[in-house]
């Protein structure tokens, strides 16, 4: 992979995480659940790659499990940043990208699911 590639990741995802505890910062204490949808939602205000989302898994999931979980989601590999651990993944039915990330959050396997996010430089 190269390593402008492997920059571009990074920098999404640091940019996510950034989001993701700045709008946590500005709630009046939900609980950590409720952090997690609520930012998510806000996020997906935003514009995204329409059908595609990004998934990280907790450390401990098996290879297999992962596939099941793609599978029963709905969705299929498209790439896989072992660096950071992140599946970037696509929708292969009709589901819209909110309701497959509502439905990836409902594994506990997952540590995060987010749309795939388009970020411009200026």
């Amino acid at each position: 992979m190269s390593s402008a590639i492997r920059v571009l990741l990074t920098l999404s995802v640091l940019l996510s995480s950034t989001s993701l505890f700045l709008t946590a910062c500005e709630t009046s204490s939900p609980s950590i659940s409720n952090m997690a949808e609520n930012s998510t939602v806000r996020m997906m205000a935003q514009p995204f790659v329409p059908g595609e989302v990004l998934v990280k898994f907790k450390p401990s999931v098996s290879p297999a499990r992962i596939d099941a979980i793609l599978k029963e989601s709905g969705t299929e590999l498209i790439t896989e940043n072992k660096g950071i651990g992140v599946h970037h993944v696509r929708i292969v039915g009709k589901e819209s990208v909110e309701s497959v990330v509502k439905k990836l959050f409902t594994f506990q396997e997952v540590e995060f699911a987010e749309p795939n996010f388009r970020f411009r430089t200026q």
